[in-house]
């Protein structure tokens, strides 16, 4: 069964510590750190150029939507 839990950003740490002190509880947050997003959009950006020129192999829009 998957829970979903709203908790103020002041007892988040203190909540995640708790659950993993249960065997039977795998946590995961859903969202990413701000640190991690601008990572990963620098990351993206960084893809993008190789892509544009012709460095690295883009996808196709059609094969990315016939996989979902």
């Amino acid at each position: 069964m998957r829970l979903v839990l709203d908790v103020e950003d002041s007892k988040v740490e203190f909540m995640m510590n708790l659950l993993k002190e249960f065997s039977f509880v795998k946590t995961s947050k859903m969202y990413e750190e701000p640190e991690d997003l601008v990572s990963n959009l620098a990351e993206a950006v960084e893809e993008m150029k190789l892509i544009k020129k012709g460095e690295l192999k883009g996808l196709d829009l059609k094969d990315v939507l016939d996989e979902l």
